[in-house]
């Protein structure tokens, strides 16, 4: 197994361990096991972004492959109905997911090109390793999905948030990735 797909089982390990641990920026808001298990899962897909983001700046590819996230989506939203998602909720939630993932594949880039030190793990392989991580982490998003269709309970977003700049993601990168819900 490469080293970063060991790596990332780790911090997902970490992630979820820690996920309760967290100090909430809602007074009184006390995560669910489902929530935690949602931030948990948007965590592990966006700690990905790095290794899409080395992998594209060795490569030359632009961070933005239109056609491909199209193709994603259309598959991800006829999807939904046997899990008894709606598919706009799935389309909003995975789009979120994609912009904050280029989000922060273009802050990384940005920063190797200014000359902040570079990965010293091997190329992660785009097409053998990563998507297929990213395609599982897809599916289990799909089986927890359904109580958040609403978007959630209030104060679930601004949790989120909070908990996802405590894992090392960029604020930034959390807002996006947390904008189908409610704050």
């Amino acid at each position: 197994m490469h080293r970063f797909l060991s790596l990332s089982v780790l911090s997902l390990s970490i992630v979820l361990a820690g996920c309760s641990k967290s100090e909430s920026p809602v007074p009184d808001y006390e995560p669910t096991p489902q929530e935690e298990r949602l931030a948990g899962l948007i965590a592990e897909r966006l700690q990905v972004a790095p290794d899409v983001a080395w992998s594209k700046y060795l490569s030359d590819d632009p961070v933005h492959d239109p056609e491909r996230e199209t193709e994603l989506l259309k598959s991800l939203t006829e999807q939904a109905e046997p899990h008894g998602l709606g598919s706009a909720f799935v389309e909003s939630l995975f789009d979120a997911q994609f912009r904050a993932s280029r989000q922060w594949q273009r802050l990384r880039i940005e920063d190797w090109r200014r000359g902040e030190e570079l990965p010293a793990d091997e190329t992660p392989d785009l097409r053998e390793d990563i998507r297929p991580q990213l395609n599982r982490i897809s599916a289990e998003l799909m089986e927890v999905l359904v109580p958040f269709q609403d978007g959630g309970r209030p104060g679930f977003r601004a949790w989120c948030i909070h908990w996802l700049s405590e894992q090392g993601i960029p604020r930034a990168v959390a807002e996006t990735a947390t904008q189908p819900f409610a704050f």
